[in-house]
């Protein structure tokens, strides 16, 4: 017998044996034969990316968000309903305890066992000491708790709580500077375009009431989350970096990465990262994750104790809030904790919702909102970076099957919050910022911008990347660049260049010429007494848009992961991009303009006009401003000043911005991304025709609703008063204070202020409450601003805003 089992272990070991041979050729042998190591793939990427193709300054692609091809993919979703039962016991931060009304409806008394959850690695934890309470219980070895109740009328209760353990360690750390906090807050699989569509009111909130800079050049460069993430936390690709995949032999944790947070952490800051998902983890899927936790606070342990525990939950719920919820809270209550004691830098990064679905994350809008509204009412926002950001677009078999859904997918959502006094303390660095966010811009330039924030405090004391390819969005990139020059693979470059079309009376140049001269004549029609009507005369230069043939031909990964391209698909084109130069008669003007073909309804529509001739050019407004509300502002400035209607204008949008403030119907008419552009366009037009609207006004609401602009309605109003106040020679100042100025205050500020301006000048006073900046004053006249003590004489600070405007 004992010879049989001998044979036995033998014939065992010995299969075994076999299993770990044939795993290590199939894995070291036939992927070496099949994709090359690390280095040959580095290779190949890099000879891809400085062919010839990939090599023209780039144009990125205006894509409409509520393009046909796109909205047949998006329908609603009911709302998640987590049910009536209520949770026994509530965290607030680190305290957490049992809910008074429960305790009442309960019979009067409850007792509950709170037991420590211990993380020991990425795929384990473990249960600490337990503590019987009757009322709290502070959290301090753990963020996260289960918790066993008991009432006196005999019912149980039971779940996984979470919050932010008071954790002295941490609050006796080293604080080399109290800077500003950075919080990213991320959803999985959502394009710039698909934000817009799925979470309107969000976006709305974001841009018109944050005033958000929303990166619309943002270009991913590589498929899938990690290799969208990796780059941006580390300045490198996962080639580069140390092995760190489950399946190579020898490889090691991804602790080894040179994470961003590290640096963050050794400026003073608090650090966190939290991720849902724990089973499709962007560091424990494919690779090792963490042996040593990476962040002070880290939200994976909570995911792995809740896991086994969600069937007995309602869909997408954990008791009585939504997951999504879960992670929004624990995120501000991280920020509320460390407030008054230290920097944070934050990194939460959501999946579930968005990562196996189109439209579910749609669900979350509302949350969202009021979440950004709570960081803004609370102050938090008053020191913190926000950045609201994606880590690619969708990327469905049906949606990668159309040009846009190809192209969507390689421009994800990418936006950032700064902090008014961020902006005045670091203008110029901010003024370069709001220049590159229509600029060809990847993961690398994110890197090196969260490392510039932290450069910007500590004034260089930073270890700096080398790579040229990774530019800082407080330095101004080139207008020129290339996919080449930001290290863009040419199936992943969402550029487009331009093909000469040397046929100028080919019928497709010919339509698009004169679909931009009834534009133009569309305009001018109610001044036929001064304008004439315009006809063809040359067609100087045409061209046709085209995207990277590599983009089009890419369907997939080639290997497992990721890092190398199938290129055999065939997308389908639904829509050509044209430009042309004209010459127009009479007046032998010359125009330029892009006009957008629609296969489907064979149609062509231009998208913008611009003039080059020398009695066309714009008249310039007296001050500059930024943005894309700064462009359509200027535009509109120069049109309505040559036809000497600044002050109709003017008073046709501040009619119109009251309109929008007072009338619910017309603001979600307007900021609604699922109603055609077109529909828009037309209804637009009736009512500036029906109020009697100057046409300079009608245009610019038709051209926002055709570019699909509306949503920056607002901010373009703003932007145009702020020229015409600078028009009339006003002065705009502006004044924060921790408490409201009283009457007294305010007079006496006027009237100092009005003796460093000239007499043709007229000061524009606000007043501001910011109780951030407690016990100060800040006061700023155009880019110039002072910080102030309110203790101080008014004399005082006078003196020093003195430096003429």
């Amino acid at each position: 017998m004992m010879m049989a089992l001998k044979k036995g272990v033998k014939r065992n070991l010995l299969i075994l044996l076999l299993f770990i041979c044939s795993y290590l050729f199939v894995s070291y042998v036939l992927e070496g034969r099949e994709n090359g190591d690390n280095k040959r793939k580095i290779i190949l990427i890099e000879e891809s990316i400085r062919s010839l193709a990939n090599q023209g300054k780039c144009k990125v692609p205006v894509l409409p968000h509520d393009a046909p091809e796109m909205m047949k993919f998006i329908k609603n979703e009911p709302l998640l309903d987590c049910g009536t039962e209520e949770d026994w016991v509530v965290c607030s931060i680190s305290l957490c305890a049992i809910k008074k009304r429960i305790i009442e409806a309960k019979g009067g008394f409850i007792s509950c066992e709170f037991t420590d959850i211990i993380r020991k690695d990425d795929y384990q934890f473990e249960y600490g000491s337990t503590t019987r309470s009757t009322n709290r219980y502070l959290l301090q070895n753990s963020d996260f708790v289960e918790a066993k109740c008991k009432a006196s009328d005999g019912s149980k209760w039971s779940g996984i709580l979470i919050g932010i353990r008071k954790d002295v360690e941490i609050l006796k750390r080293r604080k080399e500077l109290k800077g500003v906090n950075v919080l990213m807050f991320g959803f999985d699989s959502l394009s710039r375009n698909a934000f817009i569509r799925t979470l309107p009111k969000s976006y709305e909130y974001l841009t018109k009431v944050l005033n958000a800079d929303v990166l619309k050049g943002y270009n991913i460069i590589g498929d899938g989350t990690p290799q969208a993430l990796i780059p941006l936390l580390t300045g490198f690709t996962e080639l580069e970096l140390p092995e760190t995949r489950k399946r190579k032999f020898l490889s090691t944790h991804v602790n080894v990465y040179p994470m961003i947070w590290n640096q963050y952490r050794d400026a003073g800051y608090v650090t966190a990262f939290n991720e849902d998902k724990p089973d499709i983890g962007t560091f424990s899927y494919r690779l090792n994750g963490f042996d040593k936790q990476p962040t002070d606070h880290y939200m994976r342990t909570y995911y792995q104790a809740v896991q086994n525990k969600l069937k007995s939950y309602k869909k997408l719920c954990i008791g009585e809030k939504t997951r999504h919820q879960i992670m929004l809270d624990y995120t501000k209550d991280f920020l509320e904790k460390y407030n008054n004691t230290n920097p944070s830098f934050i990194f939460s990064f959501h999946a579930e919702l968005s990562h196996d679905s189109i439209n579910l994350i749609s669900v979350a809008d509302d949350d969202v909102e009021h979440w950004l509204k709570d960081m803004k009412s609370s102050g938090i926002l008053n020191n913190t970076i926000l950045i609201m950001m994606s880590d690619h677009g969708n990327r469905f078999a049906e949606i990668r099957n159309t040009l846009q859904g190809k192209l969507e997918e390689r421009l994800p959502f990418f936006s950032f919050v700064f902090p008014e006094w961020f902006k005045r303390k670091y203008s110029s660095q901010y003024r370069n910022f709001q220049s590159n966010v229509d600029r060809l811009t990847t993961p690398f330039d994110i890197h090196e911008t969260l490392q510039d924030i932290l450069n910007v405090q500590l004034r260089g004391n930073i270890i700096r990347s080398n790579h040229n390819r990774a530019i800082s969005l407080f330095n101004r990139i080139p207008e020129h660049r290339s996919c080449a020059d930001a290290f863009i693979e040419p199936h992943w470059c969402s550029c487009l260049s331009w093909q000469p079309l040397n046929d100028s009376t080919s019928e497709e140049v010919l339509r698009a010429a004169k679909a931009v001269v009834d534009s133009i004549n569309k305009f001018t029609s109610d001044y036929r007494d001064v304008c004439h009507e315009l006809q063809l005369g040359e067609i100087n230069w045409s061209g046709k848009l085209i995207p990277q043939k590599n983009l089009l031909r890419f369907k997939t990964n080639k290997d497992t992961d990721g890092f190398l391209a199938d290129l055999s698909a065939d997308t389908k084109v639904t829509n050509d991009m044209y430009q042309v130069k004209i010459t127009t008669s009479p007046s032998n003007a010359i125009y330029e303009s892009s006009i957008l073909y629609d296969f489907i309804k064979n149609e062509f529509r231009t998208r913008n006009i611009s003039s080059t001739s020398a009695v066309q050019q714009m008249i310039k407004p007296p001050i500059q401003v930024f943005g894309i509300e700064g462009r359509y502002a200027t535009a509109l400035f120069s049109a309505a000043s040559k036809q000497k209607s600044l002050e109709a204008v003017e008073k046709d949008l501040v009619k119109f911005q009251s309109s929008m403030k007072q009338d619910p119907k017309l603001r979600d008419f307007i900021i609604n991304p699922t109603i055609k552009r077109s529909l828009k366009a037309d209804a637009l037009n009736k009512v500036a025709a029906q109020v009697k609207f100057n046409p300079a006004t009608g245009f610019l609401l038709e051209q926002l609703a055709e570019n699909g602009r509306l949503m920056k309605l607002d901010a373009v109003i703003n932007a145009f008063r702020l020229i015409m106040a600078a028009n009339r020679g006003e002065i705009v100042c502006e004044v924060i204070t921790a408490k409201p100025l009283d009457g007294a205050q305010r007079k006496e500020l006027e009237a100092q202020l009005k003796k460093f301006i000239k007499p043709n000048e007229i000061i524009q006073l606000t007043a501001k409450v910011d109780p951030s900046i407690i016990g100060g004053m800040v006061v700023s006249i155009g880019d110039k601003y002072i910080d102030m003590s309110v203790a101080s004489k008014v004399k005082k600070y006078t003196d020093l805003i003195s430096v003429p405007v």
